[in-house]
């Protein structure tokens, strides 16, 4: 049945229903696009306007950065000028107060003037004895006329004819004297000639003492290491003393004296020895105690002074036959008995030549020089200088032999001079030499168990040689010594015991390789073919002859591994032969006429051929029985079936 259509009248409106829906959509739609653009405008605007705000907000942070950096570097140049200026002002303070009291040397007046000096010198010198607290000048400005006048004296008129060098050293002295007078003035100081006068009289406590002496102490440590040198050089060890109490370093004050312009004091005023330094000063002076008290406050008993041709303090002392100093700082202080100077000279030859037959004496004494140098060569055994340590070694255990018999050291303290040897040629890779010094030390304690250090280092040195039966007998063997031991060191016994006996049982582990292992052959049932070219293999690495030009203790474990190898190999063919057979072999054995490979350094006599059958017994039990053997292939061979 057919659908019949909807009048023409229903079509009509239906169009028109529909033509107004539609446009009533589209203008909704063109509303809403409107709106929407009218947003996006606007969200476009405040975003231009927020980029705008933050190009200014950049260019006012670039800005405030320039400021704040100009700011920083505007208060770093204040910073660097206000430290210059306080560095220039306390440097300042220091050198006139160091040109104070260096001048009056904390006690003593100030220098007589030669008759020959200038007229203007004397009189500011003689000015200072009449000069007191009371009558002291007031403090002027700095950049008064009479202050520049008062600290640098003008030069005197040359007088009539050539004034000698020591009017003209007395005339310089004279001068720094007056200017320090001038600084005294205008720092409000009381005059040297006050403490000078209190320092006679007794006087130790007066205030004038307790303000110059807080006044060097503000001064730094600077000034109080220039004040310890000049009254080092003078022989003052009171003031000395009290100066490196208050802070003074006795290393710099025997330092040369690369800045002494600035301190119109400190010129290197002495005829004989300009520039040198205190420590050589005072020894040629003959002041003993402030030497010794340098020395034991940090001063350097092997410094050079290049001013005085390279001499050392010992070199000063035997020039100027200073022999009690010679010898303490031979015996206390190491001082170097071979050290030259610029002529190449030591310090005894320096004494022969002057024909001080004492001082020489005491610098070729067997006895003090065994001391020196077993002293030197600990102290380098401990710092790790083992090759300077062993011609230390040397060089005592050639005095030793010198030494009468009164006078030769205790056995105890030459047992540790091998030990410590031992320790330095083990440190160097010698084990050969080692074993040897460290045998002699066990041999004068008398038994291993009386020198355990030493019998465990020896234990070291077989092992590091290869001789690894020998180590763990000699480690198992302290190990009995010192088992069960009861006491207050107990527990640190137990210790030494448990680490020995861990020791020994590595080293006997290493003697279990089996034969195949030693010629590096993975089968442990290898062909002819394959043991002769292993064996030829290994003995061409390994033989004596082609390690005849190596070190001794190289060619010592090659000598060994090849007898290893030659064992190895008898012990294969032997098997090859006899599949059934048990390794008849041993991994270290002698089979020579002599017995030069059992020298072990020990104290043992008896090496023999018993010795190496026992050896062989002892790994035939290592290795198991035959049936034990024959079990092991058995397994073998059903693993490889399989």
């Amino acid at each position: 049945m057919r659908r019949r259509a909807p009048p023409a009248d229903e079509h009509s409106e239906l169009s028109s229903a529909v033509l107004r829906l539609t446009t009533q959509w589209e203008l909704k739609q063109q509303r809403k696009e409107a709106a929407l653009q009218a947003t996006l405008d606007e969200a476009r605007e405040d975003a231009e306007e927020l980029r705008e705000e933050l190009e200014e907000l950049r260019q006012s942070l670039a800005a405030a950065r320039r400021e704040a950096g100009d700011a920083a570097a505007s208060a770093a140049r204040a910073d660097a000028e206000a430290a210059d200026a306080k560095r220039e002002l306390r440097d300042e303070r220091c050198r006139s107060l160091g040109a104070l009291f260096l001048i009056a040397d904390l006690a003593a007046p100030p220098p007589a003037v030669s008759a020959e000096a200038p007229a203007a010198a004397a009189a500011a010198s003689d000015d200072d004895d009449d000069y007191d607290d009371d009558d002291r000048p007031p403090p002027a400005d700095d950049g008064s006329e009479s202050d520049r006048s008062a600290a640098s004296s003008d030069e005197p008129a040359p007088a009539a004819g050539a004034p000698s060098e020591a009017a003209r050293a007395a005339a310089s002295r004279s001068r720094a004297h007056a200017a320090a007078l001038g600084v005294a003035g205008r720092l409000g100081a009381p005059s040297p000639g006050c403490y000078a006068l209190a320092a006679r009289e007794g006087r130790a406590k007066l205030p004038q003492h307790a303000g110059a002496r807080e006044l060097l102490l503000e001064c730094g440590e600077c000034v109080l290491s220039l004040a310890l040198a000049e009254a080092c050089v003078r022989g003052h060890a009171r003031t000395a003393a009290a100066l490196l109490e208050a802070g003074a370093v006795a290393e710099r004050a025997c330092a040369p004296r690369d800045g002494a312009a600035a301190w119109p004091c400190v010129g290197g005023d002495d005829a004989e020895a300009p520039g040198a330094p205190a420590l050589h000063r005072a020894i040629a002076a003959g002041h003993d105690d402030v030497a010794k008290l340098l020395i034991r406050s940090g001063a350097n008993a092997n410094a050079a002074a290049a001013a005085l041709g390279g001499s050392t303090p010992l070199h000063t002392a035997a020039l100027h036959n200073r022999a009690e100093l010679a010898r303490f700082l031979v015996a206390k202080c190491n001082a170097r008995l071979d050290a030259v100077d610029d002529g190449g000279k030591t310090a005894a030859a320096r004494a022969a030549e002057m024909r001080w037959s004492r001082t020489e004496r005491v610098l070729k004494d067997p006895s003090l020089l065994f001391w020196a140098r077993a002293t030197r060569a600990n102290r380098l055994c401990k710092e790790g200088e083992h090759a300077l340590a062993l011609e230390s070694y040397a060089q005592a255990l050639a005095e030793l032999e010198r030494v009468d018999a009164e006078r030769r050291p205790s056995p105890a303290n030459v047992m540790t001079l091998h030990h410590n040897r031992g320790k330095s040629l083990m440190a160097l890779g010698k084990h050969l030499k080692a074993r040897e010094a460290l045998s002699a030390a066990v041999a004068i304690a008398g038994a291993p168990a009386d020198y355990p250090a030493a019998a465990d280092k020896r234990a070291e040195c077989d092992a590091a040689l290869l001789e690894h039966d020998k180590a763990a007998a000699a480690w198992e063997g302290l190990a009995a010594s010192f088992a069960g031991e009861t006491g207050d060191d107990a527990a640190a016994t137990k210790a030494k015991v448990d680490a020995w006996v861990c020791k020994a049982a590595r080293e006997r582990e290493k003697l279990r390789f089996k034969p195949h292992e030693v010629l590096g052959l993975e089968s442990p049932r290898p062909s002819e073919d394959e043991v002769k070219r292993a064996y030829r293999k290994m003995s061409i690495k390994w033989h004596p002859d082609r390690h005849a030009a190596a070190s001794d203790e190289h060619k010592h474990r090659a000598h060994l591994q090849f007898q290893r190898i030659s064992a190895a190999n008898d012990a294969l063919e032997k098997r090859a032969a006899d599949p059934y057979r048990p390794y008849d072999w041993a991994p270290h054995r002698d089979d020579d006429d002599d017995d030069d490979d059992d020298d072990d350094g020990h104290s043992d006599d008896d090496d023999d051929d018993d010795d190496d059958d026992a050896e062989f017994d002892r790994a035939r039990r290592a290795w198991g029985s035959s049936r034990d053997q024959s079990d092991s292939w058995s397994e073998y061979f059903r693993q490889k079936r399989a």
